[in-house]
């Protein structure tokens, strides 16, 4: 809902922001005067690695960090930078406040709808992920800016969500009342006061800065008694997106990012008239739903593409077991063998270096009484003395020494003698 007069444009940013943001759509809406700005943008969604094993791994990846990979930031300080890159300017912050949006309305259906997102498209290839803390919250902040040397005032808001969790076979952590407690997030208006929603949008602008107080001059009747400013962070059954840590609750990783944010930009003079328009416009500001189903569409594609990868790792890393055990069991094989042969080069060694050292006693005992030993037709080995140049053995085993000539064979057949030859 913007005024008839306003000039009101769409456009569809293609690109892909995350594996849950296919595209991001923008709507504009302009005053015939070009002095009053409304933009309001879809979905972005960024995640933190906590977990010290992860985050190494990723950064070990050579490739660019891709755009979903950002730091957690407040979603304060996360407005403020909105707000900076849409005007180019530094902006000062001056309260903050509950967005009044269809979101905010609805805040336990669209944390219902965001944890069981998560539980249907967590890829958990042999891993168990869990939940430990879950937040929506609509939130508005109010700046002021000098832009073209004027005074301005700005309104940047965001439906801001996000889950932080863990694998829960490395972590033990109690995770009760993790969708429980959760407090309506309407109230504390732009003058930072109490959390209680406004009962109507007139309500919200007497709570808030100088529209307050120029509406507090006519409805004083109105006023109630102030009330101490209450911390975001202790909010009763709440843990602030970010800081589940800090509450006892075990995280590896936070998804967080808005599922819409808003924008108005109007001269200081203009506030009151330009932040009606902008409530109306945020409080009726509804998705396609043709938009919507195509969103889906491209999310459900792309996680199945990112199952089949993670299944594809999977397999690959099973065949690197499987190729590491083989390799294993050929090194050990291989192991073995070659101390099999070490083993059989040593003994052998040692019955040679035995050999000779036998033959070195045996010469030196023959040299010391001697003799020299010959070798007999049944294998056996006499000895005789060295002064013999032939040696002879009958049928009888008896042995003969013969110095000078051999006798003649015939002569040593007839007489049954059989010529023996040095050992």
């Amino acid at each position: 809902m913007v005024p008839p007069d306003y000039a009101l444009k769409g456009a569809l940013n293609t690109q892909w922001q995350s594996d849950s943001v296919p595209f991001t759509a923008t709507v504009q809406a302009v005053s015939p005067d070009r002095s009053v700005i409304l933009t309001s943008s879809s979905k972005e969604t960024f995640e933190e690695i906590r977990d010290p094993i992860q985050e190494k791994m990723v950064a070990r990846i050579p490739v660019a960090a891709p755009a979903w990979l950002r730091d957690f930031v407040e979603p304060e300080t996360y407005l403020q930078q909105y707000a900076q890159g849409m005007l180019g300017v530094p902006v000062t912050p001056i309260a903050r406040a509950a967005l009044p949006s269809v979101f905010g309305t609805h805040l336990q259906e669209e944390k219902a709808k965001l944890l069981a997102f998560f539980n249907a498209h967590a890829i958990n290839i042999n891993v168990r992920l869990e939940v430990s803390n879950l937040v929506c919250d609509p939130i508005l902040m109010k700046f002021t800016a000098r832009l073209n040397g004027a005074d301005v005032v700005v309104l940047a808001g965001a439906d801001w969500q996000g889950a932080e969790y863990y694998d829960a076979n490395n972590t033990v952590g109690n995770l009760t009342n993790v969708l429980g407690g959760v407090q309506n997030a309407f109230g504390g208006m732009l003058s930072g006061g109490s959390r209680e929603a406004p009962k109507n949008k007139m309500e919200f602008f007497m709570q808030g800065g100088l529209i307050g107080q120029m509406m507090r001059s006519r409805n004083a009747s109105a006023q109630s008694a102030p009330q101490q400013p209450q911390s975001r962070r202790q909010s009763p059954g709440t843990i602030p997106l970010g800081h589940a840590k800090e509450y006892g609750k075990p995280v590896d990783r936070i998804q967080w990012g808005s599922k819409r944010r808003y924008l108005l930009v109007a001269p200081a003079e203009k506030e009151q008239e330009a932040t009606e328009i902008f409530l109306r416009f945020v409080g009726s500001l509804t998705p396609d739903p043709a938009l919507e189903r195509q969103e889906s569409a491209l999310v459900e594609q792309m996680y199945h593409q990112r199952v089949m990868e993670a299944q594809g790792y999977a397999m690959q890393a099973q065949q690197m077991r499987m190729q590491t055990m083989q390799r294993q069991q050929e090194l050990s094989r291989q192991i073995a063998q070659n101390n099999a042969e070490i083993s059989a080069g040593i003994m052998d060694s040692w019955e040679k270096r035995s050999a000779s050292q036998s033959r070195m006693s045996a010469n030196y005992s023959e040299a010391v009484r001697g003799v020299n030993t010959y070798t007999t037709p049944s294998g056996g080995a006499v000895e005789c003395s060295v002064t013999a140049d032939h040696v002879y053995q009958n049928q009888y085993g008896d042995t003969f020494g013969v110095s000078g000539n051999a006798v003649d064979p015939d002569v040593a057949a007839k007489l049954n003698w059989t010529k023996l030859e040095k050992k």
